[in-house]
């Protein structure tokens, strides 16, 4: 959306915009920041389950970092290569973030007025498909269909300036080294439980969306299962 465009809002509405991007901002400095803003988020608004699964998410992906400076990972790997990676993490979690929590605080304004505030969603950057998908959420809520939409968006989100991105698509994805995605976690995600047990989903072929799309699902399906929901909790 053009600076001009946003102008014709009013005073109100401008500072809000700029109170989201900065907040936005702010909070996504780090993983450990964006997992936590996430975490918050769902504590308050339980009903966008997608905040839990996104901040579940980035909880491992920062495992996964950390893992990268790890005894065993400087062994096997330059510290050129394991820079690499934590980069690629590092960049496909800050897109997510970027574009999905501005959706989220304006959600949570739009709760806490209890008015909706839908109309600013183009204001924010965000696709068409998410911004319908928000404007029926807040008519009519549907806790399933707003989590899919969600992992459909942000998925499509980092397909373009990460996974098709040629410096990544030569240094990462098309390298010898994605190959072993096994050992790197490229392809897992974990949740553990309260009691110390560790449940997951795994992907093939990590650079297609819709392979993507499909774990995310899955993960979904996995966190909110009503027999292991309270252990992740």
């Amino acid at each position: 959306m053009k600076e001009d465009e946003e102008m014709s809002l009013n005073s109100s509405e401008q500072a809000l915009l700029t109170a989201i991007k900065k907040t936005t901002d702010k909070l996504n400095i780090d993983n450990i920041s964006r997992t936590q803003a996430y975490a918050t988020f769902y504590h308050r608004y339980p009903e966008v389950k997608w905040a839990f699964l996104a901040s579940m998410v980035s909880r491992n992906a920062g495992w996964n970092m950390c893992d990268l400076q790890g005894k065993n990972m400087k062994k096997a790997l330059s510290k050129q290569t394991r820079d690499l990676l934590f980069l690629t993490y590092e960049r496909a979690n800050w897109l997510i973030f970027k574009d999905a929590f501005p959706q989220l605080l304006l959600y949570a304004v739009s709760r806490k007025k209890h008015v909706s505030y839908a109309h600013l969603l183009p204001y924010l950057n965000v696709s068409s498909f998410i911004e319908e998908k928000w404007r029926q959420f807040m008519q009519r809520p549907c806790e399933l269909q707003l989590i899919h939409a969600l992992i459909v968006n942000e998925q499509h989100v980092i397909q373009q300036p990460v996974i098709e991105q040629p410096f990544y698509q030569d240094r990462v994805f098309k390298s010898a080294l994605f190959f072993f995605q096994d050992i790197f976690h490229f392809s897992s995600v974990l949740f553990p439980t309260t009691k110390g047990e560790l449940y997951g989903c795994s992907v093939h072929d990590f650079t297609k969306v819709n392979n993507r799309i499909d774990l995310g699902k899955k993960l979904a399906a996995l966190l909110f299962h009503e027999k292991y929901y309270p252990l992740f909790y």
